[in-house]
C-alpha cells in the first residue's frame, strides 16, 4: 500500500473595522450634440420672431452658493450690446440702425425730425414738398414698407401720421395742399389706417372740447384737398375716410355748443366732388361690415338735413343698398340650401363679373359678422358709448335666414 502525504493548508480571517476610503466609480463623459436648424422668416414674422440660447452653467469658485453663474446672472452682468438699437412698435421691436439706412431715408427721417420745429410757414411748405416729391413721384415710402419695414412702421406710429394730422390746419392752406396728398398716402401704406383711427378716435373723444374743435378743422380740410386721391382701389382708405367723416358729421351733436356750430357750418364748406367720395366712403363701409350699418345711414341722414339744398340721396343709393341686402339673403338661403343660384336685383348676367363681384362682397360680410376680430376696427368700436340713442340704432345688424326661409324662398323665386 502506498501513503501519499498531502500538506494541509490554513488560513486566518481577520476583520477590519475601519472605513475604507476607496473612491467611487466615476461615470462616462456624455457629449450632448448642439443641431442649429436654419428657420425662414416672412417680413411680418420679423417683429414678433423669438430667440432662445442656451448657456452653460460653470460650477466653480465663482458661484456664491456652489451654483455658478446662471444665464440669468450673466445676461444682467453683461447686458446685450445692441439694445439701444431696437425700435419698439405696436407690432414688436425692430433692430436697425439710422446709418445703415439707404440715403433717401436718412434724408427723410431728418425732414421728419425737423417739422414738428419749423415755425416759418413758407420754410415748412418748401420741406413738406420736398418731402411730397419724394413719396407721392419718387415711392420712397412704398420702397420703404417693402425693404424697411420695421423703419417704416416706426416711423408711421411717431413721425408720420400724427405730425402731418397736426397740420392740417384752415389757417394755411398752402400747407395743407402739400401735406394731405402725403398724409393720404400713408394711411394706404402698412399700419397707416390702424394708426390714423387711433389718431381720429382720440381726437374726437377728447374730454377737452378744445382738441374736438381742432378735430373738426383738421378733418374738413382732409376733405377739401382729397380732389385726386384714388380711392375705388383702395379699401383701407375708404375706411379711414368713412370714420373720419362720421364723426364729423356726428360732432355737429357735440355737446359743447362751439365743436357742434363748427362743425355744422364747416360741413356746408366742403365742395359737391368731396362729397360724393366720402359718400362712396360710407356705401363701402355699409356694404364691408354689416354691424357699421346703422351708424352709416344715420350719419347719410343727419347729411341730407344739414345739406339739404344738395343731392345728397338718389335713387342710385337705395338701388345698390337695397341690391346688397337683396344677395346677402340670398347666400343665406343658399347656405341652408333652399335656392340653387344666385341673383341681383338689376338681373345680371350668371356667371358675369359683375354678380360675381357682389357675391363675393356679400359672402366676406356675413364672414366678417361671424367673427369678432376683425371688428376692432369699425364705426361701432369707433364711436362706443358716445354714440346717442338713434332709431336707425336700434335696427338689427344681422340677418337671420331659418326661421323664415320659406317666406324669402317664396319671396325671391
Amino acid at each position: 500500500m502506498i501513503h501519499i502525504d498531502v500538506p494541509i493548508m490554513t488560513a486566518t480571517v481577520e476583520t477590519v473595522s475601519e472605513q475604507l476610503d476607496l473612491a467611487a466609480i466615476m461615470p462616462s463623459e456624455k457629449v450632448v450634440p448642439a443641431v442649429a436648424r436654419s428657420v425662414t422668416l416672412s417680413e411680418a414674422d420679423v417683429a414678433t420672431a423669438t430667440v432662445q440660447i442656451a448657456k452653460p452653467n460653470v460650477i466653480g469658485e465663482s458661484s456664491s452658493e456652489g451654483g455658478g453663474l446662471d444665464s440669468e446672472n450673466f445676461e444682467s452682468s453683461h447686458p446685450f450690446d445692441g439694445d439701444e438699437e431696437f425700435w419698439h412698435t405696436s407690432v414688436g421691436k425692430f433692430k436697425f440702425s439710422i446709418d445703415t439706412l439707404p440715403q433717401s431715408l436718412q434724408f427723410i427721417y431728418q425732414l421728419l425730425k425737423e417739422i414738428p420745429n419749423i415755425d416759418k410757414a413758407d420754410i415748412l411748405y418748401y420741406v413738406l414738398q420736398c418731402l411730397n416729391v419724394m413719396v407721392l413721384h419718387g415711392d420712397a415710402f412704398v420702397k420703404a414698407a417693402r425693404d424697411n419695414r420695421g423703419f417704416f412702421i416706426w416711423c408711421q406710429e411717431n413721425m408720420l401720421i400724427k405730425n402731418l394730422w397736426e397740420l392740417c390746419t384752415a389757417a394755411q392752406s398752402h400747407i395743407c395742399q402739400v401735406t394731405v396728398p402725403t398724409l393720404l398716402h400713408c394711411i394706404t401704406l402698412p399700419m397707416g389706417s390702424d394708426v390714423f383711427w387711433k389718431v381720429i378716435q382720440e381726437a374726437f373723444h377728447d374730454a377737452d372740447w378744445r382738441v374736438r374743435f381742432e378735430a373738426v378743422e383738421r378733418v374738413t380740410v382732409i376733405t377739401r384737398f382729397m380732389d385726386s386721391t384714388p380711392l375705388r382701389a383702395e379699401v383701407s382708405l375708404q375706411t379711414a375716410l368713412a370714420t373720419a367723416f362720421c364723426h364729423l358729421i356726428a360732432a355737429c351733436d357735440d355737446l359743447n355748443v362751439h365743436v357742434a356750430q363748427r362743425a355744422t357750418l364747416y360741413l356746408g364748406t366742403i365742395h359737391d366732388y368731396a362729397i360724393q367720395a366720402l359718400l362712396y366712403c360710407l356705401e363701402s363701409q355699409f356694404d364691408k361690415f354689416i354691424i357699421d350699418r346703422p351708424v352709416v345711414l344715420q350719419s347719410i341722414y343727419q347729411l341730407h338735413n344739414s345739406l339739404s339744398d344738395r343731392k345728397v340721396l338718389t335713387w342710385d343709393f337705395f338701388l345698390n343698398r337695397f341690391d346688397t341686402l337683396f344677395v346677402e339673403a340670398q347666400v343665406n338661403l343658399e347656405r341652408v340650401g333652399d335656392i340653387s343660384y344666385l341673383r341681383d336685383l338689376r338681373n345680371s348676367e350668371n356667371g358675369s363679373e359683375i354678380l360675381s363681384t357682389k357675391i363675393n362682397k356679400a359672402r366676406e360680410a356675413l364672414s366678417q359678422s361671424d367673427t369678432t376680430g376683425s371688428m376692432s376696427k369699425t364705426l361701432s368700436a369707433s364711436f362706443g358709448t358716445k354714440w346717442p340713442y338713434k332709431r336707425t340704432m336700434s335696427a338689427p345688424a344681422t340677418i337671420i335666414p331659418r326661421q323664415e326661409s320659406k317666406i324669402g324662398t317664396a319671396m325671391f323665386v
